[in-house]
């Protein structure tokens, strides 16, 4: 009995994930999509994910056998929406399986308070950015707004920003339309291992983690005392959005009554408390009397840019991460956007008697964390750990670089550290999603990254660069 064939189709041209896997077995072929998304605000993005979805479609015949969504990001579920008919219609897909992290389940307390934190912040981010544009903070508007721009190409379009808290996700609507349409929706739990669903592949599920102090870490661990100003930063922007009546920011501060003084608010109209007034006659002395460009009225609203991407980071972290074994015991790892409390978290699940230092040695085939972002794939405990079998590494990053560098202030997609080390640990074996191989992104020049690397004639003959919407490689 041979082994089964293996190919992944990476979709091109996107700061998104798109990737289709094509399992044959004695003549019949099993497909595994792993996400169908862009990032919003890309031009032309409902054409080109619609012409994928029609790609998807004629080479699995309008059957998707297994259907994995790892997070609710527009950069990974937009296709699903802007491909509609496709995904949703009479003569649309069928899918027989739909896989889903915990923290998408409906009747899990842990999942549903988290759903609801998340929607809460975002409600405030965009609440306090639009603020911020409002007259007289305009000059305090740019950055903030920079920021949760940043955000909403991520989460995609927040609804009723006029109603604080009623607001709707469309990334909501699209997961729970997924899960009604397959013929079966499984929420995996880390630490868990799969081994008898259609595609035959064993499936080892390494995150999200249900340990919250590993959820919410985004960066590595360092030094530092920010964490009681982001605390309550936090605390005062979710009070924005919170349908609780009264809520006072004051509450909630990191300082004792003492230490928080009065409300400035009328103080410069001499509408003071009782016993204020000496207080009214000294602010108006010192306050509102220089240059305007020194005043520092709404700085607070700082807080909604760092805030957002910290959300964007958080959400980043409830990715489904999975771990495909294949018929020789190597590993295809699929990180989607995980950051470094999830990679963290693997060390510590059971996996069916595997350690995870027996599994990463095993990964023949990484995609790429993040489109390769500085804390989406660990260096030391991760990457350079990986490819130790006799396959070695192939790497896959689906990112548009020059799209991504006129995001925000400049994303780097894929951070230089990053880049420099996956061509080392690949020997060279890295497949971008927007250039030919061992070209810079405007596709003709050589990357001098790449000089003095020479790849076996195996690896070149599995990759098809054929297609200007897709790249295939054939793991084996």
């Amino acid at each position: 009995m041979t082994d089964p064939e293996i190919h992944v189709r990476m979709y091109r041209r996107l700061l998104g994930d798109c990737f289709l896997i094509r399992v044959v077995d004695g003549g019949t072929a099993r497909h595994i999509l792993i996400d169908c998304g862009v990032l919003q605000g890309t031009e032309g993005s409902k054409e080109r994910m619609t012409e994928i979805a029609d790609d998807i479609f004629a080479q699995t015949g309008g059957v998707i056998d297994l259907l994995v969504v790892t997070h609710e990001h527009w950069d990974h579920i937009s296709g699903f929406g802007q491909a509609k008919e496709h995904f949703f219609g009479d003569n649309g897909f069928q899918i027989k399986t739909l896989w889903m992290a915990w923290t998408e389940r409906r009747d899990d307390a842990q999942a549903n308070r988290l759903r609801a934190r998340f929607a809460k912040k975002k409600q405030a981010v965009a609440l306090v950015a639009d603020a911020a544009m409002k007259d007289g903070n305009a000059h305090f508007g740019a950055a903030p707004r920079l920021a949760v721009n940043d955000l909403d190409n991520f989460i995609g379009v927040v609804d009723g920003l006029g109603a604080a808290g009623k607001g709707a996700l469309t990334g909501d609507a699209i997961m729970r339309k997924l899960a009604e349409r397959a013929g079966e929706t499984l929420y995996l739990e880390p630490g868990t291992t799969l081994d008898s669903w259609e595609g035959g592949l064993k499936a080892h599920v390494l995150g999200p983690p249900r340990n919250e102090k590993l959820l919410f870490k985004d960066l590595p661990t360092k030094s530092g005392k920010a964490g009681a100003d982001h605390s309550f930063n936090e605390t005062l922007l979710e009070g924005l959005a919170s349908d609780e009546a009264g809520f006072d920011a004051a509450d909630h501060s990191p300082f004792s009554g003492a230490h928080r003084g009065v409300p400035v608010a009328g103080l410069a109209e001499g509408a003071v408390a009782p016993g204020q007034e000496n207080l009214a006659s000294w602010f108006s002395a010192h306050y509102h009397q220089g240059p305007a460009k020194r005043r520092i009225d709404a700085d607070w609203l700082g807080a909604a840019g760092a805030l957002a991407l910290k959300l964007n980071s958080d959400t980043n972290n409830t990715s489904l991460v999975l771990a495909f074994e294949i018929a020789d015991g190597a590993i295809m790892l699929f990180a989607a956007d995980a950051q470094v409390g999830n990679w963290e978290s693997w060390w510590s699940q059971p996996y069916a008697g595997v350690k995870m230092d027996d599994l990463l040695p095993r990964v023949a085939f990484y995609k790429v964390g993040h489109h390769g972002s500085h804390n989406a794939t660990l260096i030391d405990q991760g990457l350079r750990k990986m490819g130790q079998g006799p396959r070695g590494l192939v790497a896959m990053i689906p990112t548009d670089e020059a799209f991504a560098l006129k995001q925000g202030k400049g994303w780097r997609m894929p951070d230089a550290t990053v880049r420099k080390t996956l061509i080392e640990v690949t020997g060279g074996k890295l497949i971008y999603g927007d250039r030919p191989w061992r070209k810079l992104p405007d596709g003709t020049t050589p990357d001098p990254a790449f000089t003095g690397i020479s790849v076996d004639q195996g690896f070149r003959s599995a990759t098809d660069e054929t297609n200007p919407l897709f790249v295939e490689y054939r793991v084996q």
